[in-house]
């Protein structure tokens, strides 16, 4: 079953992180601290046994004459040591016959059942039965007195205390599981702040584009709530953008279709009331106004074309000063219509990584509002430099009549003329100059000097390419 819920993967997660990190401190305890408690539990077993075989001989000396078996003041002493350390005793002689017992129940133990076997001393041997050495059985040759020897067996069984991983393991769990419920409320906290990012999104699928996130704070989810609202004021200007771009070229549009109709109306009249001269008057309006509608129609397909982002070429290396002389030699019959004259300072400068249609479109644009904008005999100025930071400024100037006002800010606005005279075009050139070159990660900046205005089209030599 797939599970769909953030914070139960949380919760997963961070239980499987804890239970790793439990085994990895389980195994360095053991590692560590266990081997230490059980070096240090051989060696104190050891000393105790040196110790006990010395405190054996000493008692049984006290009577060497009488045998041991028949010592009660012995098998009391055995009996006391036994339950003090909780251990069996068994007293045998060299054959291995059981002479004292300290328990009924328990049978002498079998040397060769454990696994392990170390001698301490010359004379002690120890068994263990298993690799942790908490159950372990001994071995210990003594003299029984009268010249007879036998030995003295010590069974030590392991008790619940020998264990301390065992209640460490079990503190791991228990402190795990107290953090691992501490984590639901948390793991609860953070999804409820992505829950309400996603009822964020959700709205604004939905068409509500001024719903904004209110998640606070100063971490990643914070940061993230802030960049939705970012991406939310963006796509609401841009639909703003569009709506207004909608209307205006639905005004540019009915505007020529009107002055159409209205003419096809007069024509009409005109013919039918026997009254033709002043018809060809009319149909040159009539083509005029098509021809509108046509330059109208393809800038609009080049503006769309441009928001694709999707040009037919690759990249390659754009000669602008190249682009700026074919351009002023294209232009020269429409400055030769009204006396203008243009000055070009164009030296070699670094190719430009571009779409040299685009970069040509741009150009042109610039050149061709300058051209129009131009009072009579004026003197058009193009000029391209190298800056700083691998920059290119290429700067296009034109006069400007003495009472000619104009709003810098809205040059580039779609279907803004900036002035009341008729002008020719679309009044979309500048906009999809500026928006070409930014894609290129270059600008547009307009700047008025004193009687003239002047563009400069920034550009970057090594740009980062299209967006």
């Amino acid at each position: 079953m797939k599970i769909k819920r953030v914070y139960i993967k949380v919760l997963l997660f961070f239980i499987g992180i804890l239970f790793i990190t439990e085994i990895l401190i389980l195994g360095l305890f053991v590692g560590t601290a266990g081997r230490t408690f059980k070096n240090m539990f051989h060696e104190r077993t050891t000393a105790k046994l040196a110790v006990f075989k010395h405190i054996v001989s000493e008692k049984i000396g006290q009577s060497p004459d009488v045998h041991i078996s028949e010592r009660d003041d012995v098998k009391q002493f055995f009996g006391y040591f036994a339950d003090l350390f909780n251990l069996s005793i068994w007293v045998t002689d060299d054959n291995h016959r059981v002479l004292i017992r300290t328990s009924e129940t328990d049978a002498l133990p079998d040397p060769g059942r454990y696994k392990k076997h170390k001698q301490i001393s010359p004379e002690i041997d120890i068994y263990f039965k298993t690799r942790r050495h908490f159950d372990f059985y001994a071995v210990i040759p003594v003299d029984l007195g009268n010249e007879k020897k036998g030995f003295i067996n010590i069974h030590y069984k392991e008790q619940k205390h020998d264990k301390p991983e065992g209640a460490f393991l079990i503190g791991l769990l228990i402190i795990g599981t107290a953090i691992a419920l501490m984590i639901i409320p948390l793991s609860r906290l953070i999804t409820r702040r992505v829950n309400q990012l996603n009822d964020s999104a959700l709205r604004l699928a939905q068409g509500d584009l001024t719903f904004r996130s209110r998640v606070k704070g100063n971490d990643e989810i914070a940061n993230l709530g802030r960049s939705f609202n970012l991406m939310a004021d963006k796509i609401e200007q841009m639909v703003m953008n569009e709506k207004e771009m909608t209307a205006n070229i639905s005004h540019e549009l009915r505007s020529p279709l009107a002055r159409i109709r209205i003419s096809k109306e007069i024509i009409n009249e005109r013919i039918q009331n026997g009254r033709p001269a002043s018809v060809p008057e009319y149909l040159k309006a009539i083509d005029d106004d098509i021809q509108i509608l046509d330059r109208l129609i393809d800038d609009i397909l080049k503006m769309s074309k441009i928001d694709l982002k999707d040009p037919d070429q690759p990249m390659a290396q754009v000669d602008i000063a190249g682009i700026c002389r074919e351009l002023a030699a294209k232009f020269r019959p429409a400055m030769d219509a009204k006396q203008l004259s243009i000055e070009l300072d164009l030296p070699t400068v670094l190719p430009v990584l571009a779409h040299g249609e685009r970069m040509f479109m741009v150009f042109s644009n610039v050149l061709d509002n300058a051209v129009k904008h131009s009072p009579q005999s004026a003197l058009v100025r193009m000029n391209i430099r190298d800056e700083p930071e691998g920059r290119q400024v290429i700067s296009i100037s034109n006069p400007l009549e003495p009472t000619q006002s104009l709003d810098l800010e809205k040059l580039f606005d779609p279907f803004y003329r900036g002035t009341r005279v008729p002008v020719a075009g679309s009044g979309l050139g500048l906009y999809i100059a500026r928006k070409i070159i930014r894609q290129y990660q270059g600008e547009i900046q307009v700047r008025r000097e004193e009687h003239e205005i002047v563009f400069d089209i920034i550009l970057n030599t090594e740009p980062r390419g299209s967006e």
